[in-house]
């Protein structure tokens, strides 16, 4: 079903012959009693507006995850797309009798975007029509926040040819959009020392870098806010130690620099060097 129309709506439309109202041989009529109020829906009209905007959403149960595993998404509900995903949350908490604010909903899995925007309605989400939804047990982010995933990187001190980094998986935080990078440093030393308070950390003494693949990527710098870098759930920042503060600016350019040593016939240790752009 998707829409419907009312024959005797206006007071011409009785007088009017069943072709004008398209209405054919096996066509179906739908009969309500009551009287017609102007600027009213009829309860039949509101049935079908119901049916247009309903969905269904699957969804799993995070009690019966198991790390590693897919997720079997064994419940689901039928909701009216115009409600607000604070609305589906708080249905999914009743069905599942969980605390809304310890869970977490991803779009299309465990790897999926946050669905952190709890004022928006479900139609926002073109794709959420039979979609699944993932659940699992967490701290939800606020609007505007994203989890970031922080690596500890550095040159590996094994020779080869080209730059080879090393790379640990640290933590995950949940970093604002218009937090300057220094705020995030500072939040950083907070938490790693709550992981290890014996571990010595001076914010001059690091930068932090976005991480390509293998690779670190661009220098997220000082005085910028998080925003003016592309954000999204679960992306990789580096952590990489500085042996002395490095004013970097946002008009130099950095290049590794490998002095040949023709004479022993091998590479030397790895420089930075800064070049203004122009």
């Amino acid at each position: 079903m998707t829409d419907c129309e009312v024959l005797n709506k206006f007071e011409d439309s009785i007088s009017k012959n069943l072709s004008f109202h398209r209405v054919f041989n096996g066509v179906n009529l739908y009969l309500e009693e009551g009287e017609y109020k102007d600027g009213e829906k009829t309860l039949w009209e509101k049935e079908f507006d119901k049916e247009k905007h309903r969905v269904i959403i699957k969804f799993n149960d995070p009690n019966n995850s198991v790390e590693g595993e897919g997720a079997n998404y064994e419940n689901q509900i039928s909701i009216d797309n115009r409600k607000t995903l604070g609305e589906l949350k708080r249905v999914i908490a009743e069905k599942l009798n969980l605390d809304i604010n310890k869970f977490i909903m991803k779009k299309n899995g465990r790897l999926g975007p946050e669905l952190r925007d709890l004022h928006l309605k479900i139609s926002d989400f073109n794709s959420l029509s039979y979609a699944s939804i993932y659940i699992m047990f967490g701290q939800p982010s606020k609007s505007g926040e994203y989890k970031l995933i922080f690596h500890m990187g550095s040159l590996s001190m094994e020779p080869h040819d080209s730059l080879h980094y090393e790379y640990e998986e640290l933590l995950s935080l949940g970093i604002g959009s218009f937090e300057t990078v220094s705020e995030v440093k500072d939040q950083l030393i907070e938490e790693l020392k709550k992981k290890n308070p014996a571990i010595e950390l001076d914010k001059s003494f690091f930068r932090l870098r976005e991480r390509n693949a293998s690779y670190p990527g661009a220098i997220l710098h000082d005085q910028k806010i998080m925003k003016d870098y592309t954000l999204y759930d679960r992306k990789a920042i580096i952590i990489e130690k500085l042996v002395e503060p490095a004013e970097y600016h946002p008009e130099f350019i950095m290049v590794h620099v490998k002095f040949w040593d023709a004479q022993e016939f091998e590479l030397g240790d790895v420089k930075e060097v800064f070049f203004h752009r122009d």
